[in-house]
């Protein structure tokens, strides 16, 4: 047995008609208080974890056969349904809630959970940080103990032009993920001298390196100009206060994937 959704002479039909999530098992955990090692049991590894192990976020890509129709013969291509589902856990480390969203593969996600975690036109590796940090982050903190780091895609619509996910490193540490609209992101450092790379796995010309001296109470803002194609300008370079100031103000923090030595944020994001 299986649905079949008719779509302007298209049928899709799924490979199995198993959802990827029970919603039973999913309340059963949620009822239950289950641990963090009772949801990976039933639901797999997350592909994303806060590092306050608050949320994990599971996702499974459910095939199925586009069967379309044009007059002239019958196509069939694999398609795919992404599924996601997050489980929030209580200062105990208890399942105590979860949300699961469907959308389709081939598109960009864009919704959000509970507790303003949002996939807004981005990549699931890389979230909206939660509006409240965003605001922290645009009022440019800086102090004497530390250095403060600005990452952005030069511009909004060559970055969502694009197709290629980017990983920024510091250090040869994985720090964050930009993808679609880009946004940005932001970084307390420790005081040092940093290697930044932005690293797409295609195509190479996209692998750029910057190093700086980040010294405390100092703020940086390095933008990444990204192209079109492969004879497209490309930059990665460091912007003065007030040109980096504008372009933040016109963006969303991505929640982040680095934690710098003793200086953990109240919000970090990992992903296998």
């Amino acid at each position: 047995m299986f649905i079949a959704l008719v779509l302007t002479g298209c049928v899709f039909i799924p490979s199995s008609s198993e959802d990827p999530f029970d919603a039973n098992e999913l309340k059963r955990l949620v009822a239950g208080r289950a641990s963090p090692k009772e949801v990976r049991k039933a639901l797999g590894d997350p592909v994303g974890v806060f590092e306050d192990k608050s949320f994990y976020f599971h996702e499974y890509r459910k095939a199925g056969h586009l069967i379309g129709y044009y007059g002239f013969g019958v196509t069939d291509a694999v398609h795919y349904e992404s599924h996601m589902v997050a489980v929030h856990f209580n200062d105990d480390r208890e399942a105590e809630a979860f949300e699961l969203k469907t959308w389709d593969a081939s598109s960009k996600p864009n919704f959000c959970f509970k507790y303003e975690i949002c996939f807004e036109g981005t990549s699931w590796l890389s979230p909206l940080t939660p509006p409240g940090d965003d605001a922290e982050a645009k009022r440019f903190p800086v102090d004497s103990g530390t250095c403060t780091l600005y990452y952005y895609r030069e511009s909004p619509w060559i970055a969502n032009h694009n197709p290629f996910q980017i990983r920024i490193y510091l250090n040869r540490h994985l720090a964050g993920v930009t993808h679609g609209k880009g946004g940005y992101l932001m970084w307390r450092l420790q005081p040092y001298r940093y290697n930044l790379r932005a690293n797409s796995h295609a195509p190479a010309y996209m692998n750029m390196r910057y190093s700086f001296e980040c010294n405390a109470g100092e703020i940086h803002f390095i933008r990444h100009i990204v192209p079109l194609t492969s004879r497209g300008h490309l930059e990665l370079s460091e912007v003065d206060v007030a040109a980096g100031k504008k372009a933040i103000a016109e963006r969303k923090r991505l929640l982040d994937v680095y934690v710098p030595p003793k200086l953990r944020p109240r919000r970090y994001y990992h992903f296998r």
